[in-house]
């Protein structure tokens, strides 16, 4: 299982195995200068905030500074 904070499964560099529908994106993600716990904790409350029954984020990274290629996908898990 992956990590979760916040309440939200992070799938870092991978997806989830299970069904899921994509609720939205978080974007104007760029680049992060913090630490990857930091990281992981912006991204979860940005996510709870605007979508409140989310379950998880989905996320690639660019390079070592964090920076996405793409932005982050915010996801609801079907049971």
């Amino acid at each position: 299982m992956p990590n979760k904070v916040n309440g939200v499964y992070i799938f870092s560099e991978s997806q989830p195995i299970n069904k899921y529908y994509s609720l939205g994106w978080l974007t104007k993600i760029a680049n992060w200068t913090g630490t990857y716990t930091e990281f992981r904790l912006s991204i979860t409350r940005r996510a709870k905030k605007k979508y409140p029954n989310c379950d998880a984020v989905i996320f690639q990274f660019g390079n070592d500074n964090y920076m996405f290629e793409s932005t982050v996908e915010v996801i609801k898990l079907m049971e």
